[in-house]
Parts: structure tokens; C-alpha cells; sequence
């Protein structure tokens, strides 16, 4: 199975799953993930309270064990825990983001896309209703001779001169940097460089960055769809110029 796919986990415990997250949308624009310490006595104190509740009357604690199996790499537990969620808690936006989320990761698009749907109906507005790119991401995984570019998938053209010029307003600049900053930020958490799908979203945030006047983020996010691999003909003259106005 493919396992370069990851986006956003719902988790309940604030005090392991939050602090790192909360930490590093700190550094907003910039997405630089997280992680979490699988060895800590806060996360193992816990792991043992999740693997003793009951199952068909815990919520939370179903659904941060799931959590720590993804975390763990142990995507097949995973996967067998977001199921039970799901056909036991199913009107629950956590179940069908989750089992969507460890499908994608599992590389079975089809059924992903289902729930990722689902947790949208669920929850329009999760994720600084983000989860919209999530959508397409799964939809381009599905049509692969598609390309994967921020005009067709998002629905925003920067133009072709170094300096990009947007084909919304800046509120809608600004919603759309949020949304990208999230469903990025989870994501690079457990996509390593380089990954298509990673790339073309980072320029795309870029751009966004840049075209409200973040030069300095912009270049460092620029940077970042390098890594990824984006090989967009604009990218090192964009980086450049945001480099010189920083």
C-alpha cells in the first residue's frame, strides 16, 4: 500500500494530540508539521486507559487509540479501529474523517473519497472548512492523467509573471492561505519529500503567500515545493524575487 498520503486525524486528547499541533500552527503561514513522542509517560499512561475502555461505550478512547496506531505506523490496526468507529458511531464527523483518512493511507482512494464526503456532510466547517481540498486531493489520486495544478484543483489562477497576480480578492486569499496552511501542515506531518500532490499545494500557498504581500513566508514556502519536487517553470523566479523583497 501506498503510505505518502496523510491528512487531517481527529484526536481527542488535547494534552498529546493539541500541544503539538497547536505548537506548530505557530508558525502560521508556514507549514512545518509536527510530531508526537510515542515514548512519552503522558502518551503510555493513556495508551493503557484507551486499550481498557470499553469498546462499544468509549468514543473518545476508540477514537485516540485509532489515533495512536496511525501515529505508530500501525496503519492495518488502524484501519480495523476506524471501522468499528464508524459502524458504531456513524453519525460522528471524527468516525468518517478518520476511516477516510486511514483508507487514503492505505491507498484505497475509492472508499476514502466515500467517507471524506461523509465527514463533510457530517461537518462542513471542520478544519477551517478545509476539507474540500481533501476532496479533490483523493479525486485527483482517482484520475492520475489529470493534471494536478492550482487552477484545476482549487479554482485560482496566478497568472504567469514573477509576481503573482490572483484570480480572487484578498479576503478570499486569506481563507484560501488558512485552508492550504491546514490541510498542509497535517499532511507534511507524514509525507516525507518528495510527493506531487505536496508540491503543487505548497506553490499554490506560496503564491497565496506572496500575493498578500508575506514575502519572506512566501520564500520560505517556496523552498518547501522545491523539496516536494514541484518543478513549476516559474517556481526559481518566484522564489528569487520573493528572496529580494524579504
Amino acid at each position: 500500500a501506498d503510505h505518502t498520503a496523510y491528512a487531517c486525524l481527529n484526536g481527542s486528547d488535547a494534552d498529546i494530540f493539541g500541544k503539538s499541533q497547536s505548537k506548530s500552527r505557530s508558525q502560521y503561514p508556514l507549514p512545518l508539521g509536527y510530531t508526537i513522542d510515542l515514548e512519552s509517560p503522558r502518551l503510555l499512561q493513556s495508551l493503557s486507559y484507551w486499550q481498557a475502555a470499553e469498546e462499544s461505550k468509549h468514543f473518545e478512547s476508540m477514537t485516540n487509540l485509532g489515533v495512536y496506531y496511525v501515529f505508530n505506523h500501525q496503519y492495518d490496526e488502524a484501519e480495523t479501529q476506524f471501522r468499528k468507529n464508524a459502524a458504531q458511531w456513524p453519525d460522528r464527523y471524527e468516525s468518517a474523517a478518520n476511516l477516510g483518512t486511514i483508507l487514503e493511507i492505505n491507498g484505497k482512494n475509492a472508499e476514502a473519497l466515500t467517507w471524506i464526503k461523509q465527514s463533510l456532510v457530517l461537518n462542513p466547517t471542520a478544519h477551517d472548512s478545509s476539507e474540500w481540498i481533501h476532496v479533490k486531493i483523493i479525486e485527483a489520486k482517482l484520475n492520475p492523467g489529470l493534471p494536478f495544478e492550482s487552477e484545476t484543483i482549487l479554482g485560482v489562477s496566478f497568472g504567469d509573471q514573477v509576481m503573482p497576480k490572483a484570480s480572487v480578492n484578498k479576503r478570499g486569499l486569506k481563507m484560501l492561505q488558512k485552508q492550504l496552511f491546514v490541510q498542509l501542515n497535517e499532511r507534511i506531518s507524514f509525507i516525507p519529500p518528495q510527493d506531487d500532490y505536496v508540491a503543487s499545494l505548497m506553490y499554490a500557498l506560496g503564491n497565496v503567500t506572496m500575493s498578500v504581500g508575506q514575502y519572506e513566508m512566501a520564500y520560505k514556502i517556496y523552498r518547501l515545493a522545491s523539496a516536494y519536487g514541484c518543478v513549476d517553470l516559474l517556481l526559481k523566479e518566484r522564489t528569487k524575487f520573493a528572496k529580494k523583497e524579504s
